[in-house]
């Protein structure tokens, strides 16, 4: 049998550096998980958020909160939009608006829950009616802002709703 680190030294050996540095960042990942959590850039498990609003105004304050605290994020303004961007992109949550052209916000909810039921959905709305509150829970939301919003209220909402899915998401699992 040939010694193949003969023929292709550099090969083995960057072979062996790789192996070893993904081996430091799984045991890295591992030690910190066993700490309390592992969490990346924004410090919560949502990662990606879709939001889904009509008013150009409200999407640059909402992307420039998100992505100043660590978000990845992405903006539909209407039905169509949020769900070919939903289907591409799968996001770990999204935040909703209720009054849309075409669809409402509620029934743009039912889809999504009924696409990938774990996902979270906050809605923020104008609205602030307790009639709508219930119906956006009857429709799946997890959360519910009324606008004007404060960044603090919005991560915090973000944070809490997450962790919140996740528990949920995992519990379903254990008990499969």
């Amino acid at each position: 049998m040939r010694d193949r680190s003969r023929c292709c030294p550099g090969l083995f050996g960057k072979l062996s550096r790789r192996l070893r540095k993904r081996s430091q960042e799984v045991e890295h990942v591992t030690r910190c998980w066993l700490r309390g959590g592992y969490r990346r850039r924004s410090r919560t498990i949502t990662q990606n958020i879709l939001v889904v609003e009509d008013k150009d105004e409200t999407c640059e304050f909402l992307k420039k909160i998100l992505e100043k605290n660590g978000f990845s994020v992405r903006i539909a303004q209407d039905g169509g939009q949020t769900h070919s961007t939903f289907a591409m992109y799968k996001p770990d949550m999204v935040l909703l608006d209720l009054i849309l052209p075409g669809e409402s916000g509620f029934e743009i909810c039912e889809r999504l829950k009924a696409q990938r039921e774990n996902v979270p959905v906050v809605v923020i709305s104008a609205i602030d009616l307790e009639s709508s509150r219930n119906l956006a829970a009857k429709a799946g939301a997890d959360g519910y802002l009324t606008k004007p919003i404060r960044e603090s209220e919005l991560l915090e909402t973000i944070k809490s709703v997450s962790k919140s899915a996740f528990r949920r998401s995992h519990r379903d699992k254990s008990q499969d």
